[in-house]
């Protein structure tokens, strides 16, 4: 038997040869299911693991539970053995899921799936298949049916839904006839939530699988609803670093696929700056056209390894610039940018060719934006 990291990809030699000769893997996640016995909820997704675990874990301890935080977010999983607490809220990601064999959830969350991290996963069905295997292994599912890929799982046993668009086929979603923080279950009302930092699309969606969980688990509405209505957001996720000269800049760094960049170009009304590249994973972008001329971009500055790329994808129909690295983008935005607009930085890929992390790279825009205003 092999403990084996998730940060070794299937691709890689050793891999092959334990693969080849049978012998049997386990994981981080493996190791904890077995040996703690405490409830757990395990949430994955491509998108929204990190705010959807946070939020959940400040809500328990609101209502009193001995929540404890941990997986893909800190603590490692393996931190989180020796500890005591009533609910484990586990981050998963695909490489966890990928190797897992025993895992067991009280409550599992698939918030989405999408097209990313191709670099380490043979294919996106294998992406996929990894994610999809909590639907085997939990006693209780919440599942998102603006998904057409967890749509499909929507009907098992024991399921939970939301969905904004698919409102048909979700017990949670948001009644049309009121205004937009009003949640309703199965068409009657169940909540209204009052928090501008909500309004953005991916939030709301983030929002309904947060109520989804807390219902399972008969959350006081109140503590529910105070948690939501007092939370600012996570750093580097559509955070508002400044307004100069009525220009809002906005770090997104954390967004690192399609989807992510799909979902913040897709979340204002005024002009916008974007800022993108990096390392694309292997990662298609086939509907990049479609949602930034359904977008308000209109100017797009390229960074990293990928900027070259997509100037030959995007060059011919938008306003590109190519810029060598992030504080040169920032100079560059600063220029192009006019009164009223919005300067997105939403790279829609890995931050590893240029960065240690997103929150590095993220860290460094913002230091590009005060050394550079502090210089006009």
């Amino acid at each position: 038997m092999v403990l084996i990291s998730p940060g070794i990809s299937p691709s890689h030699e050793l891999i092959q040869q334990i693969t080849e000769k049978s012998i049997p893997i386990l994981t981080d996640l493996d190791i904890f299911c077995s040996f703690n016995d405490a409830k757990k909820i395990i949430i994955t997704g491509t998108n929204g693991k990190t705010t959807v675990a946070t939020i959940i874990h400040k809500i328990l301890s609101s209502a009193g539970i001995a929540s404890v935080l941990g997986g893909n977010i800190f603590p490692p999983i393996l931190d989180l053995i020796n500890k005591k607490g009533d609910i484990f809220v586990i981050e998963a990601s695909s490489f966890q899921l990928h190797y897992s064999n025993n895992i067991h959830a009280n409550i599992s969350v698939i918030l989405n799936i999408c097209e990313d991290h191709l670099d380490w996963h043979p294919s996106f069905d294998d992406y996929k298949k990894a994610k999809l295997k909590l639907t085997n292994c939990s006693d209780e599912m919440v599942i998102n049916t603006d998904d057409d890929i967890t749509l499909d799982n929507s009907n098992i046993l024991n399921v939970l839904n939301y969905g904004i668009e698919n409102q048909e086929r979700a017990d949670f979603t948001f009644d049309k006839t009121k205004e937009s923080s009003t949640i309703t279950l199965q068409q009657e009302k169940y909540l209204t939530i009052n928090n501008p930092y909500l309004d953005f699309y991916h939030n709301k969606s983030n929002l309904l699988a947060i109520t989804c969980i807390c219902h399972l688990l008969n959350i006081d509405k109140n503590i529910l609803k105070m948690e939501l209505e007092n939370f600012n957001g996570l750093p580097h996720r559509m955070e508002t670093i400044t307004t100069n000269d009525n220009i809002q800049w906005i770090n997104d760094s954390k967004s690192t696929n399609s989807s992510s960049l799909y979902a913040a170009i897709s979340s204002f009304k005024r002009n916008t700056t974007l800022i993108m590249g990096g390392d694309d994973k292997g990662s298609k972008f086939n509907q990049l056209h479609i949602n930034l001329r359904k977008s308000s971009v209109k100017k797009i500055i390229l960074i990293g390894k990928s900027k070259k790329r997509f100037l030959s994808i995007l060059g011919s129909e938008f306003n590109c610039s190519m810029a060598n690295n992030l504080e040169e983008a920032v100079k560059i935005a600063s220029n192009l940018a006019e009164t009223s607009e919005i300067v997105l930085f939403s790279p829609g890929c890995s931050s590893k060719d240029m960065f240690i992390d997103y929150i590095d790279r993220g860290n460094c825009f913002i230091e590009s934006i005060n050394n550079y205003s502090s210089k006009i």
